[in-house]
């Protein structure tokens, strides 16, 4: 059984507190994320209201995880995110249902599911 504290078993994006995103890679280079002047990318990021929401990126869309900390930090540019910073995870092309859940089962304990659900 794996747990937690197993080095290399669960791997964790770091964020500076703001909303997380899934990008397609190929669309990675057009997400410009927070800096200098420029924080258009990321402002429409923390714009999202709930938990996901989607954002056009590019020639597609990305999907906003509007809770703290699964994939890019939305304030790193797609280009310049260091390994650290993002999290590659396979999908199958094709369409999905989006449905996310929190629990809070203490004060100071959430925890916050997404669930990718294939549309036929």
């Amino acid at each position: 059984m794996v747990r937690y504290a197993d080095p290399g078993a669960v791997e964790w994006i770091e964020s500076g507190g703001g909303p997380l995103i899934v990008i397609p890679e190929a669309s990675l280079s057009a997400w410009r994320g927070a800096g200098g002047d420029d924080w258009e990318d990321y402002d429409r990021a923390c714009d999202v209201d709930g938990h996901v929401g989607l954002i056009a990126v590019g020639q597609s869309r990305a999907l906003v995880l509007g809770f703290d900390p699964v994939l890019l930090d939305s304030a790193c540019p797609g280009d310049g995110a260091y390994e650290d910073e993002r999290l590659r995870v396979e999908i199958a092309a094709g369409r999905y249902q989006v449905q996310a859940a929190q629990v809070t089962p203490r004060p100071r304990t959430t925890f916050c599911l997404v669930q990718l659900v294939a549309v036929a």
